[in-house]
């Protein structure tokens, strides 16, 4: 798939996926991790519960890279595993709050990456010092960028504001590797059928600087970061149908997340809009299922 996505964007030339002199564009990756439920209540040495943890490529749907998270350890010490050079050089890694950590932000700066992440109360040091300084009154704002988006489907309307600083970055550097900017994400949903409103504020860090991401990038970054939540997990669970599925046999459940994940990229590449349709017409004409599989890849 990424050989096909080359050659459509360079054609001839599918080694080349940028002009000499010019930055290669970075691809951004949201990591995260999903409990596969049918697993679960099976005590036996050959049946353990599975929990993964996968790399996401948000622009093509491809799941780089997986691990089982063992019965002795979390995602934390599972996200260490993760980072390879290859995985992360040249690449923006999104993750969510579990994954603020200063070891593992300063091994993706090392290996060339850009970290994207969001400070909760799991760091109350850095989480305290982001807000007091953006709330403070008397902040210096002129030096701040601002974004801000509006989007309005599923019945509500969602405003998103950002702002950014690199004025913190001197405070951070001890312990925060090569951190290059801070933020401040808003999101104001309003429920259009019954009016409730609701409110979120959060805090983040990163080692893009402004000339890779101002405000408005950032804003973007943040919202694709959820492609894993939404066109990955909830699929693989919904569609795919995981959550219901009762095989249990050691290894094999992460062996059908894997062949799961390769059919819904396949889905993206050829931009369907509906999956378990798409699924039902290949049951139905399974030389077309060979032939896409085995043959060249276009659209």
């Amino acid at each position: 798939m990424l050989k096909a996505r080359a050659v459509e964007h360079c054609g001839e030339e599918s080694g080349r996926l940028s002009k000499p002199g010019q930055e290669k564009p970075l691809i951004q990756t949201a990591m995260d991790g999903k409990q596969m439920r049918g697993t679960l209540g099976h005590q036996s040495s050959e049946q353990p519960p599975v929990h993964l943890l996968c790399l996401y490529e948000c622009q093509s749907g491809i799941v780089l890279a997986q691990r089982g998270v063992r019965s002795k350890e979390n995602e934390i010490s599972a996200a260490a595993a993760l980072l390879h050079p290859a995985l992360v050089k040249g690449r923006i890694i999104s993750a969510d709050a579990m994954h603020t950590q200063a070891k593992w932000c300063a091994a993706v700066e090392r290996y060339g990456g850009y970290y994207l992440l969001i400070a909760k109360l799991n760091q109350p040091q850095l989480y305290e010092d982001l807000r007091d300084f953006f709330e403070e009154e008397d902040a210096p704002r002129q030096q701040w960028q601002y974004a801000k988006s509006v989007q309005k489907g599923h019945g509500r309307l969602e405003i998103r504001e950002l702002w950014s600083s690199t004025l913190m970055n001197d405070w951070f550097e001890p312990q925060w590797a090569g951190v290059a900017q801070v933020f401040r994400l808003r999101r104001h949903t309003t429920h259009q059928k019954d009016g409730k409103v609701r409110e979120e504020i959060v805090y983040g860090l990163t080692n893009l600087p402004p000339r890779l991401a101002n405000a408005a990038r950032l804003l973007q970054l943040q919202q694709a970061h959820w492609c894993i939540e939404n066109r990955l997990h909830y699929r693989r669970d919904v569609t795919m149908g995981e959550d219901a599925s009762q095989v249990r046999l050691a290894g094999a459940p992460a062996a059908l997340a894997a062949l799961n994940g390769g059919v819904l990229a396949m889905m993206d590449w050829l931009q369907v809009n509906n999956v378990a349709s798409a699924m039902r017409h290949f049951c139905a004409q399974p030389r077309e299922a060979l032939q896409l599989l085995c043959g060249k890849l276009s659209r």
